[in-house]
């Protein structure tokens, strides 16, 4: 089975300015990122990047992706183009560094500060595939359900309106709770 390019950072052996990675995939390349991702096809795949060390041990990933795609319309099945493109910033830190350690509170819950900066991803070795940061982005950036500018439902697929509007109208759960406070308002 054929696998991604090795797209992989030595941690220890990074210069203290970081090092460049472009990355340009080429067709057999293009075919697998399709794949992993679950999209019809990529076209396109460009990432420049800048791996430098962070803390101790760690690595800062930051740089800029590029990417063309063919998603499914989810109403005709026809191939619709997405063109993505987005900064990526991540932070790395060796399994078991003590930087970072997660909060708890006395009742033993974790405590999330959304101000906070994200949590570093952890890495075990001292190599980091970037494979999996990247496809990570890649599809949060996706469209989840991608469709076509003229693209409509078939009638015969749509809800008769008429009849949605004519429907029983469901059964109120709070229906009694505010007959008895407006029974309890006008008594006082």
């Amino acid at each position: 089975m054929n696998s991604l390019p090795e797209l992989s950072v030595l941690v220890p052996k990074l210069p203290n300015k970081g090092r460049n990675i472009i990355f340009k995939a080429e067709d057999d390349a293009l075919t697998l990122i399709a794949q992993e991702l679950g999209v019809e096809t990529t076209i396109r795949f460009r990432a420049e990047l800048l791996a430098r060390p962070w803390k101790r041990g760690g690595m800062a990933l930051k740089g800029h992706v590029s990417l063309l795609v063919n998603q499914a319309c989810v109403v005709t099945s026809e191939p619709v183009p997405e063109e993505i493109e987005f900064e990526i910033d991540r932070k790395f830190l060796p399994t078991g560094n003590t930087l970072y350690r997660e909060q708890f509170n006395d009742e033993g819950e974790m405590v999330v500060d959304p101000d906070a900066l994200d949590v570093p991803d952890e890495f075990t070795g001292d190599t980091i595939d970037l494979w999996q940061p990247l496809l990570e982005e890649v599809v949060l950036e996706l469209n989840p359900f991608p469709r076509l500018p003229d693209a409509e439902i078939s009638s015969e697929y749509r809800a008769d309106e008429t009849e949605m509007s004519e429907a029983e109208p469901t059964h109120n759960p709070f229906a009694e709770l505010n007959t008895l406070i407006n029974k309890k308002n006008s008594e006082n």
